[in-house]
């Protein structure tokens, strides 16, 4: 195998996701991305006004904690895009960190850990490019991830101190991203069975309490009315078992057609390219060879109960897969350890192993990486040239976001919130129908798309790339 030679090399797992997006910054890439990047954005700098002249920031949908740590962070960047990106490279940096040191400390066979992590976990195509970019994803895996490492570090010492960290880390996750709560419910349950077993001072569940009260402040205190409206997304009102087996769904969203139902996805995170190219091959193992780590038990119930979780929701995005895709790993890991030692005689092939798959992720989260990067320097050039038309009356979908996140000054029009029966001659339409034709079919969007072109002229002022155009009505 490859060897890295000094001391404590696994702290590169910490630097190398750091300086690939320093490197992405200088090449003008600021981490914004998709419409829940501004929405993250800007409620960072809400906050971070909240803090510097006590303006109430407003209530705010999802959870808190990560603008508010941008929020605060930004202090001392003065620059929110690159301190949220930051931040989720960092994370992401922390979480393979983390994941090599639940490895290390629970499996039998973690001579070879590094490399695993760094190939299949850091650059993992779909984990790369959420380490970069600025939403809340990343942090919620390092919460995630941290929990899991001092759930487990309890269980063996029985310190208390693990289990207030295990606690700590674990309410940040869910005030990261309330899902996170389904994969660390077996682990809490873990905790409580484990510390009555112990039978723990019962200060320390006074203890507990008012940490995790603490911990909730943020969230009571800026969501005191709407604390509970989480519950009632529209995700989580329409989960079904029906939709384990269905890859069209109707939604408030559109119409989307997958390739295969929605259990395939949920598990896909274990095999597909994606995450994991050669998830077959350790499956196989896995199973074949009963090789399996301290925790398997555990982390495989949380691994099932997250997957049909997701499968139940009616909807696939790779990003729901992450929140999972650690423990799958994990529990692999010794499958990895079992092909190492099969070639641990043939130190050239194994090290030619190494730089092929190293070669194999690098291309494949480039190629991951791509359509966001475009999409970034995209709305960066929109913005750009659409900046000399500001005051105009606005009309847009899904690009809107990304200009007023980045702060031009139209009177927006949103063309999917409402529909519209007459339209102020002199706006500007900024649209795409090649994009949203099939998807927004008989939506709001397409409806007013054809209810302008029908009844007035537009006029072309500049065609961009993929497919947008921004016109002029007349």
């Amino acid at each position: 195998m490859l060897k890295i030679n000094f001391f404590k090399k696994y702290y590169l797992l910490l630097v190398i996701p750091i300086i690939i997006y320093l490197g992405l910054f200088g090449f003008g890439f600021d981490g914004l991305y998709g419409q829940d990047s501004y929405e993250y954005l800007r409620y960072a700098n809400v906050f971070k006004n909240y803090l510097n002249t006590g303006t109430s920031p407003g209530d705010y949908f999802w959870p808190l904690y990560f603008p508010i740590l941008g929020g605060l962070l930004d202090f001392i960047f003065n620059n929110m895009p690159f301190t949220l990106s930051l931040i989720s490279a960092a994370s992401l940096g922390l979480s393979g960190l983390y994941c090599y040191k639940i490895i290390v400390k629970e499996s039998e066979y973690s001579n070879k850990a590094f490399w695993y992590i760094l190939l299949f976990l850091i650059l993992s195509p779909s984990v790369f490019r959420l380490g970069m970019v600025a939403m809340s994803d990343m942090l919620s895996l390092n919460f995630t991830i941290l929990s899991v490492f001092w759930s487990l570090h309890f269980s063996k010492t029985h310190k208390t101190k693990a289990l207030y960290l295990a606690c700590l880390f674990g309410i940040s996750a869910v005030m990261t991203r309330y899902a996170t709560f389904v994969v660390l419910l077996p682990f809490c349950v873990f905790l409580i069975y484990l510390f009555f077993k112990l039978k723990k001072s019962n200060y320390h569940i006074i203890g507990l309490l008012l940490l995790i009260i603490i911990l909730l402040v943020p969230h009571i205190s800026l969501r005191l009315e709407n604390s509970t409206s989480f519950l009632s997304h529209s995700w989580l009102k329409d989960w079904s078992f029906i939709n384990f087996y269905s890859r069209t769904f109707d939604t408030q969203d559109g119409i989307a057609n997958y390739k295969f139902p929605n259990i395939f996805y949920a598990f896909s995170n274990s095999f597909h390219p994606r995450y994991l190219f050669l998830g077959f091959v350790f499956l196989i193992l896995f199973f074949t060879k009963s090789i399996k780590n301290k925790y398997s038990s555990l982390l495989f119930v949380s691994y099932i109960l997250y997957s049909l979780f997701i499968a139940g929701i009616p909807f696939q995005n790779t990003r729901f897969l992450l929140l999972s895709y650690p423990f799958i790993l994990i529990l692999l890991y010794p499958s990895y350890d079992f092909i190492c030692n099969k070639l641990q005689n043939r130190i050239t092939i194994a090290g030619l192993l190494i730089i092929l798959v190293l070669i194999c992720q690098i291309s494949l989260s480039y190629i991951a990486f791509k359509p966001i990067y475009a999409r970034n320097q995209l709305e960066q050039k929109i913005a750009k040239t659409i900046k000399p038309y500001q005051k105009n009356t606005l009309y847009s979908f899904d690009i809107d976001i990304s200009l007023l996140g980045r702060q031009l000054e139209f009177d927006y029009k949103n063309l999917w919130i409402d529909t519209y029966k007459t339209i102020k001659p002199g706006s500007l339409v900024l649209f795409n129908e090649q994009k949203f034709s099939k998807q927004w079919k008989d939506k709001n969007p397409m409806l007013n798309w054809s209810f302008i072109n029908e009844n007035y002229t537009l006029e072309i002022i500049k065609t961009y790339n993929e497919g947008w155009v921004l016109y002029q009505i007349l």
